[in-house]
């Protein structure tokens, strides 16, 4: 037969340990953690956004540029056209002057 007396003790002493063991493993406090702000992913979504706008006026001014590029090509072609219309009241010489001046 089992003493009681005994034994009672020693497994209320382990399951004490074990339960203290296993509290302090699971349920230590975390520490306080400081985080510190960080600016540059701000800063960099501020220069994304400077190019982003830069790009932007770039991209206008391109346009610009080529379309009166165009508008000034078809000046010149609707001159030389009224030119060439007009040859037939042009003299020899003006004619000969004329198609050396005519840009292509």
């Amino acid at each position: 037969m089992i003493n009681w007396k005994l034994v009672l003790p020693w497994i209320l002493l382990v399951v004490l340990l074990t339960a203290n063991v296993l509290y302090y493993v699971n349920y230590k406090p975390v520490p306080e953690r400081v985080f510190v702000k960080d600016n540059r992913a701000d800063s960099l979504a501020k220069i994304v956004d400077s190019l982003h706008t830069s790009l932007l006026d770039a991209r206008h001014d391109y346009d610009s540029i080529q379309q009166n590029i165009k508008g000034n090509i078809i000046k010149i072609q609707v001159k030389n056209a009224e030119e060439i219309n007009n040859i037939h009241t042009f003299t020899i010489d003006q004619r000969d002057s004329m198609w050396s001046t005519v840009a292509p």
